[in-house]
């Protein structure tokens, strides 16, 4: 009883299920991988394939050479380094629907697409949010 004052929110539990984002089948978590911090939104089988496919690509799309800038936020690598060595900062970027690759992105890009689902619609919307909310430019424009 007193153990439980350590749990987290991750701790697993016998039965305990998850379902994954890519394959869409509900799993026992023992099936997913844990850290301390979150519990990976994928299965270990589709990490498995992610990472092939990743590797896949990266050979035949070669990470991007010195002076590269991110075609979403126009940054190059001396605007965007990170003093943690283990962090790449370009991303390669693929469609989860093709697999196909689509571009190396930065890393703060790469998440803001993939937190909005990589989805069109999804990201108009949010343009639209932000021109409607008066949006600022970097010139301190509002922009139309």
């Amino acid at each position: 009883m007193q153990f439980d004052l350590f749990k987290t929110k991750h701790d697993i539990e016998p039965g305990d299920t998850k379902t994954c984002r890519l394959c869409g089948v509900t799993k026992n978590m023992k099936g997913f991988v844990q850290s301390e911090k979150f519990v990976r939104a994928e299965c270990r089988k589709c990490l498995t394939d992610l990472d092939r496919l990743r590797n896949k690509l990266r050979e035949s799309h070669p990470y991007p050479s010195k002076g590269y800038i991110c075609p979403i936020c126009k940054k190059g690598e001396e605007r965007l380094y990170n003093s943690n060595d283990r962090c790449r900062i370009w991303n390669l970027d693929h469609c989860y629907v093709t697999n196909k690759f689509r571009g190396y992105l930065c890393t703060h890009c790469n998440k803001g697409v993939g937190h909005l689902g990589d989805d069109v619609p999804t990201l108009k919307r949010a343009i639209k949010y932000l021109i409607s909310t008066g949006k600022k430019n970097k010139t301190n424009e509002v922009t139309t």
